[in-house]
């Protein structure tokens, strides 16, 4: 159906007298095209999708409720906000690029943010990997810093050490999460690069609905639950060796502007946790689910 439109808009394009210009053509295109993604929306995506927007307010609260004036900060605290809102900021990206049907483009953001991930869990373990970040902003070499500290997985064996020697109890679990994420990571590897595979799969995204390809113009895909799934992993996997971390910082430089009372950080944080556990335990079943939040108490 978008395909004969989009034929039938092409061929009204070039003739001169009914010419459209490109932003019409290409808006009209766009829209019919979350028409259809919006009769293919199904309940692995919607779910998935809820525990995002948790993730995009509890991140977001938090970055408010820091202390506006950076100067009175520690460079520890300064960093961890400055990521905290990056990563309200790429999620609220994937949510978009999802809902669009743009998954190789989320996939290219998932991978991101599970960088950023290990660098926030990595600097509660070594203060001096932050004062590394720091320095690198400040003197022009970040891209170096990533590449030579970050990228690539370079930072997960110091967190394996790191748990086992100050969270043992939790080595395990660490251990089942990392066997997934690494596996989920090569994938992403290969769909992020610019690779003939990565290409082909922007370019035939369509196929799996019955839309006859235009993948570039977004046709959503069962495998975007694939994605939201990863990054709900990484994002559980940082809550669960910094939870304590990320309250006791917001709670250290507090706003008192902020538009979130104080009582509330603590209680945002650990429902948030609460829940991202409760969504990595249902994962295999989530297509079988169909539920939405109601009630926002940790019991519920």
């Amino acid at each position: 159906m978008v395909k004969k439109q989009l034929i039938h808009l092409w061929n009204l394009k070039n003739r001169s007298r009914d010419y459209i210009p490109a932003k019409k053509f290409l808006s009209y295109t766009q829209q019919e095209v979350e028409k259809i993604n919006k009769g293919h929306f199904n309940y692995p995506i919607y779910n998935w999708m809820l525990i995002i927007d948790e993730y995009i307010l509890t991140f977001s609260n938090c970055y408010m409720s820091y202390n506006q004036d950076n100067s009175k900060l520690s460079k520890q605290d300064l960093v961890l906000k400055i990521m905290i809102g990056a990563l309200a900021g790429h999620l609220n990206a994937v949510k978009s690029l999802t809902l669009a049907g743009f998954d190789i483009q989320a996939k290219i953001l998932a991978r991101m943010i599970s960088e950023h991930v290990d660098l926030i869990i990595s600097m509660k373990f070594n203060p001096d990997l932050c004062e590394e970040f720091h320095a690198a902003a400040n003197d022009g070499t970040e891209n170096t810093f990533w590449n030579k500290k970050v990228s690539k997985r370079k930072l997960r064996a110091g967190i394996k050490t790191a748990v086992e020697l100050q969270h043992p109890d939790l080595i395990d679990a660490w251990k089942d999460i990392n066997t997934y994420v690494t596996t989920e990571e090569e994938i992403l590897g290969k769909t992020v690069h610019p690779s003939y595979i990565a290409s082909a799969l922007v370019n035939f995204s369509g196929p799996s609905l019955g839309g006859g390809g235009l993948g570039f113009f977004g046709l959503i895909g069962p495998w975007s639950s694939n994605t939201l799934q990863f990054i709900n992993c990484r994002i559980f996997e940082m809550l669960l060796l910094c939870k304590d971390n990320i309250t006791r910082s917001v709670l250290d430089n507090f706003d008192v502007k902020s538009p979130v009372p104080k009582s509330d950080i603590v209680d945002t944080v650990d429902y948030i946790s609460l829940v991202s556990f409760c969504f990595l335990w249902i994962g295999p079943h989530i297509r079988d689910l169909n539920f939405e939040f109601e009630d926002e108490t940790i019991e519920n």
